[in-house]
C-alpha cells in the first residue's frame, strides 16, 4: 500500500511540474518595450526561448524573429520557415546535425536589418562536432537559403545530399 501511494505521489509531481514548465515556456502577447526579455517573436505572440519558437511555437510559413543575442541546443528545420537574426547573434550549441528534409520546402536565415549585400547577425556554431561534421544537412529537395548574415562554425557548414 505504500508503494503504491508513494508510486501515485511521484506520478502527480510530474505532472504538475510539466504543467508549469509548459505554461513558462508558452508564447504571450508583449508591448516589446524596454521591460521585454523574450528571445523570440512570431508576429506579436513573444517566447521566452528561441529553442521553443523554433520547436514548439512556430508552423509551416512563419517568421521567428530573434529580439536579442541568444543561443539554442536544438532545433528542426523541416518546415517552410525564416529564422530572422534581426541584427543579433545566435550561437547553436548542440552537436547534432540539424535536417532539412522538407521535400521541396524551404528554411531560411537571413537578417532583414542588413542592407542587400551586407551582413546582419551572425549565426555561430561553437557546439563541438566530430572532424568535419556538417551542421545543416539538406535533402529531399529541400532549400536552405542563407541571406545577409555571417557564419562561423566549428565543421562543415552545409552538406548537400542528393538532390539537395
Amino acid at each position: 500500500m505504500k508503494r503504491r501511494i508513494f508510486a501515485t505521489l511521484l506520478a502527480f509531481c510530474l505532472i504538475a511540474s510539466l504543467c508549469v514548465v509548459g505554461a513558462a515556456a508558452s508564447g504571450e502577447e508583449c508591448d516589446g518595450g524596454t521591460g521585454c526579455d523574450h528571445e523570440a517573436a512570431i508576429g506579436d505572440v513573444h517566447y521566452d526561448t528561441l529553442d521553443y519558437a523554433l520547436n514548439n511555437g512556430s508552423k509551416v510559413g512563419d517568421t521567428i524573429v530573434v529580439l536579442k543575442d541568444c543561443e539554442t541546443s536544438y532545433f528542426t528545420a523541416n518546415r517552410n520557415r525564416t529564422l530572422d537574426l534581426n541584427g543579433h547573434d545566435v550561437e547553436y550549441t548542440g552537436a547534432g546535425v540539424i535536417i532539412c528534409n522538407a521535400n521541396g520546402g524551404e528554411f531560411s536565415i537571413v537578417d532583414s536589418t542588413a542592407e542587400e549585400g551586407t551582413q546582419g547577425g551572425t549565426f555561430r556554431v561553437s557546439g563541438s562536432r566530430p572532424g568535419s561534421a556538417q551542421v545543416f544537412e539538406v535533402f529531399n529537395g529541400a532549400t536552405l537559403n542563407i541571406n545577409n548574415i555571417n557564419v562561423e562554425s566549428t565543421g562543415c557548414f552545409i552538406y548537400p545530399r542528393g538532390k539537395g
